[in-house]
């Protein structure tokens, strides 16, 4: 059976707990705003981040980026959306 981890800083991912929450396979995590500790190195296959990576300093966002490499499995996918990231860069 496939594992479903989120983890968020953000109070409004109790909605996704209360649709999927009941699921044994489905884990919520609390988010530290920083890096994704509560993960073990090369636990997941795929990662992925919606419209949050512009919401964060860039540095902050950076670190997302190299703490998602350490929890990806060899092989493993990393997409994420964010609208215009790279503008004002």
């Amino acid at each position: 059976m496939a594992r479903a981890a989120s983890c968020s800083t953000w109070p409004g991912t109790s909605r996704g707990r209360r649709r999927l929450g009941h699921l044994p396979n489905v884990h919520f995590h609390q988010g530290n705003g920083y890096d994704l500790d509560p993960f073990a190195d090369e636990s997941f296959d795929l990662v992925h981040s919606a419209f949050a990576f512009q919401h964060m300093p860039k540095t902050v966002a950076y670190n997302y980026f190299l703490e998602t490499w350490r929890v990806l499995r060899p092989g493993g996918l990393f997409t994420f959306q964010v609208p215009n990231l790279l503008r004002g860069a």
